[in-house]
């Protein structure tokens, strides 16, 4: 497959972003359903696991682990999109 030129340098577009299917540990049709997603696609992702004052101590450990190790700021510079996106947004909590 090729793809259009701009300039001197062919372009590969960029990947959409991919967002997991989430399912919930409280609700057994919602198991039944992951455990067939596991089967079909090798992996499964939990939502409602930890309560929300669990959420923001793992956090926390987390990001004092990484500034302990001086990651933090090489985070930050590398992605600041990254940082925002796992110290102020919960995408990963089911809706």
């Amino acid at each position: 497959m090729q793809h259009a030129r701009k300039g001197r340098y062919s372009r590969v577009p960029e990947p959409e972003p991919v967002v997991p299917t989430v399912f919930n540990v409280h609700e057994q049709d919602s198991l039944q359903k992951a455990r067939e997603h596991l089967s079909a696609y090798g992996y499964v992702v939990f939502g409602n696991v930890l309560s929300p004052e669990e959420i923001e101590v793992a956090q926390s450990l987390y990001w004092d682990y990484m500034e302990g190790l001086g990651m933090l700021q090489s985070i930050q510079s590398i992605n600041s999109s990254f940082y925002h996106l796992f110290v102020h947004r919960n995408w990963y909590q089911e809706k």
